[in-house]
């Protein structure tokens, strides 16, 4: 089987409401609904992806405004993509293969590079890396900022460590 968005019919955008962000910008914010048989992706190694949440928001990957007028860059151009990419960086883990899996923010940002080539219309190789590059550049200012914090690596026990020579 290939690549690709599964049951994309089954994932319903409400009209946008207006958020203030990036300073004096205005930006736009979707909730999303998913229903039976649920909305996935089918990674091109063979993992199924679902997202975390059935009802959700999604910003459709923080695009600014001033951007929206290049065709690449509309908002709504890539939003199975960006839709992936946000529960990512809100919860820190996706559903892989039926499992919680938590996921790094470089997971996350290839994963979307590799979602735009997989769209329904989908992207090509430019605006795939165009928006890689986007969101290395501004992602780091919407990770981390989610409801779901990272799971704590445990105590570190200094006993077991191996003696430095001074």
């Amino acid at each position: 089987m290939s690549a690709g968005f599964e049951n994309i019919s089954s994932i319903k955008y409400d009209d946008p409401v207006s958020k203030r962000t990036w300073l004096i910008f205005t930006t736009l914010e979707f909730d999303f609904h998913v229903k039976t048989p649920l909305f996935q992706y089918r990674r091109e190694n063979g993992d199924v992806i679902w997202l975390c949440d059935r009802n959700g928001k999604t910003d459709f990957a923080s695009t600014p405004p001033p951007m929206w007028g290049v065709p690449c860059f509309a908002p709504w151009r890539f939003r199975y993509s960006a839709t992936v990419h946000d529960q990512g960086y809100l919860h820190h883990w996706l559903n892989i293969n039926g499992s919680k899996v938590f996921v790094t923010r470089e997971y996350m940002d290839e994963l979307l590079e590799e979602m735009i080539e997989h769209e329904p219309e989908p992207g090509n190789k430019l605006e795939a890396w165009l928006y890689y590059h986007g969101v290395k550049l501004g992602g780091r200012l919407c990770w981390g900022k989610g409801d779901d914090p990272l799971p704590p690596l445990g105590r570190l026990d200094v006993t077991k460590l191996p003696v430095a020579l001074a």
